[in-house]
């Protein structure tokens, strides 16, 4: 049985990408010991966090620690249901792990690298979270559309139901965003670089991902038919982040980023009819270039628990397909200014050069032509432009809440789109 104890000082644990924001001095916490290893349930800033550690240096007379996944032992004792809180569902011995390194360390997960019987790949939530359905998108994806996503082997649940740790294949590959950072560069320096190849193969795996979904008869995933208040629900997402917005930032740009999405919001309002015949599905929901990697003339897409932060809407919702591809879109963005290398990403945000508008509108074309090329699928330009407004500020609030210092990137494109000069916004119109 695991033993209450006194928890960790905050002080060791502060560096800690987990925590929800940086500062974070003090937390309501509480410990159990299970044979040498600390499991911490945390409530911070209206968050519960749930991380198990490892004690292992004493700093003036605190413990400094360590993730306790980084260890073979924890990491057994878990998967085969020997730590009470916890629960597994893993069925399959993988095999004894023999090394494990960190993969990457994010706001809300960690994600390891384990290597026994096959190369694994491990993703421990940090946060416990009711609407996360990745362990369900796995396994659905895995039967219906086999190779398009990691193959799960178990996830380890609390016990009250909330995945902790999910435990799948390591797909390999390279990750898209790399990819595309390298080609913006390459472009940037004057060559003609634009990811088409890239663009095409990742359309198509986002088009054979939706085609599967939008075929999924269990309730959590049925397609249904949107309506005129999901459409009003949609729009309303915009008013909140804008005032939202004003409340994290009062600079001008952000000034500026909140009238233009309340500007937005009311010309949707009045462009869009209700959405008859519009179906609304289970989607990713976070389809960024960092959460695909390609593999020769195939992709591979991963992370499936949705976006961090959604509000004012909820990850269980359903959404039409278009708001995958804004999210691309969105990336694409992003990757073309982050190429340009240190702070040259803030040259010209509203008023974008020439190379910039052709290698936007060029990689965002080939995913549309990629995506297009299974028969079967619909794609309504109204959607998408609501969705690249709806997505873009989405990320001023992210960006703005975690403090990475990359909110002008979003506003400065919710800027263009409401005056007209945005350039995947121009290409899109482009489609009606």
């Amino acid at each position: 049985m695991a033993i209450a104890v006194e928890c960790p000082d905050i002080r060791m644990l502060i560096n800690e990408p987990w925590l929800p924001l940086p500062g974070t001095r003090s937390i309501k916490a509480r410990c159990l010991r299970h044979k040498g290893f600390l499991i911490m349930i945390a409530l911070v800033q209206g968050e519960r966090i749930v991380a198990s550690l490892k004690p292992v240096e004493r700093v003036d007379d605190e413990w400094r620690v360590m993730d306790a996944e980084l260890y073979k032992e924890w990491l057994e004792e878990l998967l085969e249901g020997r730590v009470p809180f916890f629960h597994s569902s893993c069925t399959v011995n993988p095999g004894r792990p023999y090394r494990i390194r960190v993969y990457s360390k994010g706001a809300r997960s960690l994600g390891l690298i384990i290597h026994a019987r096959e190369r694994l790949f491990a993703k421990v939530m940090r946060r416990a979270e009711q609407d996360n359905l990745e362990p369900l998108m796995l396994a659905y994806l895995s039967e219906n559309a086999p190779g398009l996503a990691p193959k799960p082997y178990c996830t380890v649940f609390l016990n009250e139901g909330k995945p902790y740790l999910i435990l799948m294949e390591d797909v390999g590959g390279e990750e898209a965003a790399k990819i595309y950072l390298g080609k913006a560069a390459e472009s940037i320096r004057g060559g003609d670089a634009a990811p088409i190849r890239e663009g095409l193969i990742i359309g198509k795996a986002a088009a054979r991902m939706h085609k599967a979904l939008l075929s999924c008869r269990e309730e959590w995933c049925r397609p249904e038919e949107a309506s005129s208040r999901d459409l009003a629900s949609w729009i309303h997402r915009l008013r909140v982040r804008a005032s939202t917005i004003l409340r994290l930032s009062r600079d001008s740009l952000a000034s500026q980023a909140s009238h233009a999405i309340l500007e937005i919001a009311g010309r949707l309002e009045e462009e869009l009819s209700p959405p008859w015949g519009t179906v609304k599905a289970r989607i990713h929901g976070d389809l960024h270039l960092g959460q695909i990697r390609v593999k020769k003339n195939t992709a591979v897409i991963t992370d499936f628990e949705g976006e961090p932060y959604k509000h004012p809407a909820s990850r269980l919702e359903k959404e039409t397909p278009e708001r995958d591809l804004a999210c691309l879109a969105r990336s694409i963005d992003y990757a073309f200014r982050l190429g340009a290398g240190g702070e040259r990403w803030r040259e010209g945000l509203l008023k974008p050069s020439e190379t910039m508008k052709l290698w936007e509108q060029e990689a965002f074309e080939a995913v549309l032509k990629g995506y297009m090329m299974l028969r079967g699928l619909t794609l309504s330009p109204e959607m998408l432009r609501l969705w690249l407004a709806e997505r873009a500020s989405y990320e001023a609030v992210y960006e703005l809440r975690f403090h990475t210092g990359l909110h002008p990137i979003p506003m400065a494109a919710l800027i263009r789109m409401w005056r007209g000069d945005d350039p995947l916004l121009s290409m899109v119109e482009k489609l009606d």
